[in-house]
Parts: structure tokens; sequence; C-alpha cells
């Protein structure tokens, strides 16, 4: 996701960024390192399942819009249909 995003223009990357920090209550390169802190420590008894729980409940939720977003946006159902394949995969 980092990778796509970096590739977009200035003002199309500001506004998916800030669109992202907003839904999912953190910027992406920290969503990033969380999920990669919930891989190394999946078998740890002590951690905090509830707010990782909530996080991954509010990337999903991201997704969801963004596949919502996307039918509005993209007109070429072929490029439609790729998008939201994308989005569905990632969630």
């Amino acid at each position: 996701m980092k990778t796509e995003t970096d590739e977009l223009g200035l003002f199309a990357r500001k506004w998916v960024e800030k669109t992202f920090a907003k839904r999912c209550g953190m910027k992406i390169d920290k969503f990033l390192d969380l999920i990669e802190e919930l891989e190394n420590q999946i078998d740890n008894s002590e951690l905090n399942i509830d707010w990782y729980a909530t996080s991954l409940t509010k990337l999903a939720s991201y997704f969801d819009q963004n596949i919502e977003n996307a039918k509005g946006w993209i007109k070429d159902p072929d490029e439609l249909e790729k998008a939201i394949k994308v989005l569905q995969e990632r969630k």
C-alpha cells in the first residue's frame, strides 16, 4: 500500500495519506509497523488483542469505503473491476 501511495502525484498522495489517517486512526507507516509487530508477537500471551482487533477493523472499513469510492471515481468498467479486486484482496 505504501508503494502505491508513494507513486501517486502530490495532491493525490496527500489526500490518500490524510484519508487513511482519519479513517484508521494512524498514518500508513505506523499501520505497517503495527502489522509487522502483530506478526512478530502473534504467539505472545500478553498481546493486547482488543487493540489490534480494533485497528484491523478500522483498516477493513477503510478498504470498504475505498471500494465504494472507486465505484464513483472509476468510470471504465474493466479498471473498476481491477481496483475492486485489489481492494478486496487487501481487506
